[in-house]
């Protein structure tokens, strides 16, 4: 009896931790050098090069194809479209937890910073659980992305990509991007001052 009870408290424990997990989206700054444009219709090239320790697309469809069912088929339906469309993760991520804790709006959680998520559903919980568990890899990012000055004064501009990070109870996180889309803007991620060419950045995993 007292053995019995010991394992029930753990598994309270573990089942508490996937309880809430704290969401962010929003575009974060990944190059360190700014590339300088000198007056309006200046262009400037910003070469993309840096690392991340993340979840590979294939890894992470496997997560969310695994909890389909918490899905309505027309819910899934846009999680495909979204996925189909490029880039992925750094908007599928958080369009998947706005569909299934945020009223069911895609872009629920879309620009908000550090906000906290009650998941009551045993089902949910394991989604959450499965998020927490997920193998990372080693992933290269690379490209150029090109940039045109709309303003007289110089102005220095930087590359942000769209992040999205699910902070666990326990500590760790998933951070993954938006390889699609990467956007110009000055030091304070001002883009009033800046446009920015469409393009996408290459993916390479380099390690699992």
């Amino acid at each position: 009896m007292f053995k019995v009870m010991i394992q029930e408290a753990r598994f309270a424990s573990e089942t508490d931790n996937y309880s809430s997990a704290n969401i962010s989206n929003g575009y974060g700054l990944v190059t360190k050098v700014g590339a300088h444009a000198s007056g309006k219709g200046a262009k400037v090239h910003m070469n993309v090069d840096f690392t991340m320790k993340t979840v590979t697309k294939q890894n992470m469809k496997k997560v969310l194809d695994k909890h389909k069912s918490l899905y309505t088929d027309e819910q899934w339906h846009t999680l495909e479209e979204n996925y189909a469309a490029g880039g992925f993760l750094g908007g599928v991520l958080a369009g998947a937890f706005g569909l299934l804790f945020g009223g069911g709006s895609y872009n629920h959680y879309k620009n908000q910073h550090d906000k906290e998520v009650k998941v009551d559903n045993k089902e949910h919980q394991k989604l959450v659980e499965d998020l927490h568990n997920v193998a990372r890899s080693t992933i290269k990012y690379t490209g150029e992305v090109e940039a045109t000055s709309q303003t007289q004064l110089p102005v220095d501009a930087y590359c942000y990509v769209e992040i999205t990070t699910i902070k666990f109870k326990d500590g760790n996180s998933l951070s993954v991007i938006n390889s699609d889309n990467p956007v110009a803007a000055d030091a304070d991620g001002n883009t009033n001052n800046i446009d920015t060419t469409p393009g996408k950045l290459h993916v390479e995993p380099i390690s699992g």
